[in-house]
């Protein structure tokens, strides 16, 4: 994907340069790519964050039932 969108730039450019025009759409497409990346950017801090500030809880020795049964069959 990365090489299609350089061989599209790389385009782009050159058409810009020959006959000065397409160069209002490669800005777009350059545009579109940054405010896309910075959208995937932002949504992977908020997730990570998230993830970090979750807080995971253990239970009690005294409340695992487990536990009491084993201690009431000695």
């Amino acid at each position: 994907m990365f090489s299609t969108i350089t061989k599209l730039c790389k385009t782009q450019f050159r058409l810009m340069v020959k006959w000065r025009k397409g160069g209002v759409y490669l800005i777009k497409i350059l545009i579109i790519g940054v405010i896309i990346v910075l959208i995937v950017l932002v949504l992977s801090v908020l997730t990570i964050n998230k993830g970090y500030s979750y807080k995971h809880s253990v239970d009690k020795p005294e409340d695992n039932p487990y536990l009491t049964n084993k201690k009431e069959k000695q």
